[in-house]
């Protein structure tokens, strides 16, 4: 008996030990469910470039924002694609009002819109991102707006304006910058539990496509009220 209980023992003790080396490369998944808590469907609208220097691909890191933020539990994402024909058959070239963006999500079925615009843009190693973000959530209760209202004006889009009154849920506004020690250590956090490659974290600086992921994986952090399992200042 004596034996048989120490055999166990070390079969969970290797167990155990296995399981957390799995987990310390596995996925950047969020301490958190749904949208502060709840379960939502979100659209997110295509970003908008307010940088200015014609290098960003908007269509691209719209995706991949769209990606990360499906990955939160019990959180679902409109497909890009069709948020994108609903505003092109509307005629909107963006969104300008908080009732135009409820209109926009009632349209599409979701509980809500997610609207992101970029202020600065340098893809070049050590790469720096500027980026603005707002949830737009539909009213549980019935809208106070007149039909129609302010939904056909095609102005700069919200991620850009002073946050009305009645502005966004939530609002994120964060600069990215890859040559600061604590961006530094972010980025070697994610890299550390990304599942999808075996990418040295310095690829992420060097590969436009992997910092925008990391910048969006953080930013959806930020907008679901997700809880980093680590702290960064704690890493070697």
């Amino acid at each position: 008996m004596i034996g048989i209980r120490r055999y166990v023992l070390v079969v969970l003790v290797c167990w155990v030990g296995c399981a957390g080396c799995h987990n310390k490369r596995g996925t950047p998944a969020p301490v958190a469910i749904g949208y502060m808590g709840r379960p939502v469907t979100f659209a997110v609208v295509p970003v908008t470039d307010l940088s200015g220097t014609g290098t960003l691909d908007t269509l691209a890191l719209t995706d991949i924002f769209a990606h990360e933020l499906a990955q939160v539990p019990q959180v679902s994402v409109v497909p890009v694609s069709q948020t994108a024909a609903v505003m092109l058959g509307q005629g909107w070239r963006g969104l300008s009002s908080p009732n135009q963006a409820q209109l926009l999500a009632r349209m599409l079925n979701a509980d809500g819109v997610v609207v992101m615009a970029v202020t600065m843009y340098d893809p070049y190693n050590p790469p720096k991102l500027g980026l603005i973000a707002e949830v737009y959530l539909v009213p549980t209760r019935s809208a106070t707006t007149m039909p129609g209202e302010d939904v056909n004006r095609s102005l700069a889009p919200l991620a850009s304006q002073p946050a009305p009154q009645s502005g966004p849920d939530r609002q994120v506004q964060r600069v990215f910058d890859a040559r600061q020690t604590s961006e530094q250590k972010a980025v070697r956090h994610f890299a550390s539990r990304d599942v999808r490659g075996s990418h040295e974290w310095q690829d992420y600086l060097r590969d436009q496509r992997q910092f925008l992921r990391y910048c969006s994986w953080q930013t959806v952090m930020d907008l679901v009220g997700g809880v980093r399992p680590l702290s960064y200042e704690d890493e070697d």
